[in-house]
């Protein structure tokens, strides 16, 4: 939950900067930020997504190098 915190403050701060300088013009909502909250919430769930997915590769990657070492060690 940490990590999905973290990521969603980063993804905010960047998109309230770009919504600060010009890019409140892309939405045509009233008001600009709420519509750049619900971004920020669509993009920082894609991200822990993806993130999560990454680490779980990281752990397979290392369990498939000690089946290998393992089955090197063990004709």
């Amino acid at each position: 939950m940490k990590t999905f915190l973290k990521i969603f403050a980063a993804v905010l701060v960047v998109t309230t900067f770009f919504i600060f300088f010009g890019g409140h013009l892309l939405f045509t909502s009233s008001n600009p930020y709420l519509t750049g909250v619900f971004c920020v919430l669509v993009l920082s769930v894609l991200i822990y997504t993806f993130w999560c997915l990454s680490e779980k590769i990281d752990q397979l990657e290392k369990r498939l190098d000690a089946l290998e070492q393992s089955s090197r060690e063990n004709p």
